[in-house]
């Protein structure tokens, strides 16, 4: 399942409902698949790690603010939030370690509460975060340190698993699609040719709008019960 599959359903969703005259083009739904990308990313972000390099990534003027530089392959994407560090310098910070065996996990904690400082971040949109605290000695000897970070997904759909593409992001693709046909046509009721008037027939966009709010309300409920999942609005 890929792009070309996506754009095929898309199409025709579209083209089977209205003539081909009046159809929305390639570049139209280029545009409402991203804007389709943008909604459903504040829902389902990709989660990735970030390496913030201190030396080049630092804001001039400032001692503990850093740029977020996204690279390939994720430097067409936006930074929707930030989490939490992850390492600092290669020391895994105890927060986010993971063991099956709870003596092990303590014995880190105990042990990486002594050297790895207790850290937060603060995201400033679009690229900006606030490491906290500030620590001089750290902040001189450590070259790089590791946050998880959430972005939009990629416009060839890569980082969406097949089963999202299928459901919820087709969902969405066409509320979008029957949003902008049907604000486009509310001026045409009717179309003259040549052969006569004809009715154009948008009552199934028309039930498609209507969805959308039980499309969003769908994906509310499911970022709820993901516990990374930012609360951020894309208008």
């Amino acid at each position: 399942m890929d792009l070309n599959y996506v754009m095929r359903e898309a199409k025709a969703f579209a083209r089977d409902h209205i003539i081909s005259a009046l159809d929305i083009g390639d570049r139209e739904f280029q545009i409402l698949l991203e804007k389709t990308l943008k909604q459903l990313s504040v829902y389902y972000p990709h989660i990735t790690n970030h390496f913030v390099i201190i030396k080049r990534d630092r804001i001039p003027g400032s001692n503990n603010r850093f740029y977020i530089n996204l690279e390939e392959p994720y430097e067409e994407c936006t930074v929707l939030k930030c989490y939490n560090v992850i390492d600092f310098g290669g020391v895994t910070m105890y927060g986010d370690a993971m063991f099956k065996d709870y003596f092990a996990h303590q014995a880190l904690t105990d042990m990486s509460s002594y050297l790895v400082p207790s850290m937060t971040l603060q995201f400033m949109p679009p690229n900006e975060i606030t490491l906290y605290p500030y620590n001089y000695t750290w902040h001189q000897t450590v070259g790089r340190f590791t946050i998880k970070i959430g972005i939009t997904h990629k416009k060839d759909l890569s980082t969406l698993p097949p089963q999202v593409i299928m459901n919820e992001f087709m969902e969405l693709f066409k509320v979008n699609i029957a949003e902008t046909i049907l604000t486009f046509r509310k001026y045409f009721a009717q179309l003259q040719t040549t052969s006569g008037e004809i009715n154009l027939d948008l009552q199934i966009f028309e039930d498609y709008y209507s969805k959308k709010q039980d499309v969003m309300d769908k994906l509310e409920s499911k970022m709820l019960k993901h516990d990374n999942s930012p609360r951020i609005y894309v208008y």
